[in-house]
């Protein structure tokens, strides 16, 4: 049998899903920035982000990278 696979908040409205997603990011996001300034990121490094947030640590790569 297979069952159908749903990402468990596929019913939570955008708006709200967003909210809670910077939320996150203003919790996490200063240790991920400390870290970060702590290894270092090289101009045009490679960077793959998979966490959890709206998109702030990504746009962050982006302008350390150039």
């Amino acid at each position: 049998m297979s069952e159908e696979v749903r990402y468990s908040l596929a019913s939570v409205e955008h708006e709200l899903e967003f909210s809670r997603l910077q939320k996150l990011q203003a919790i996490n996001d200063p240790a991920t920035l400390a870290r970060l300034d702590e290894i270092g990121i090289p101009d045009g490094a490679r960077c793959l982000e998979v966490g959890a947030g709206a998109g702030s640590i990504a746009r962050e790569l982006v302008r350390r990278v150039g």
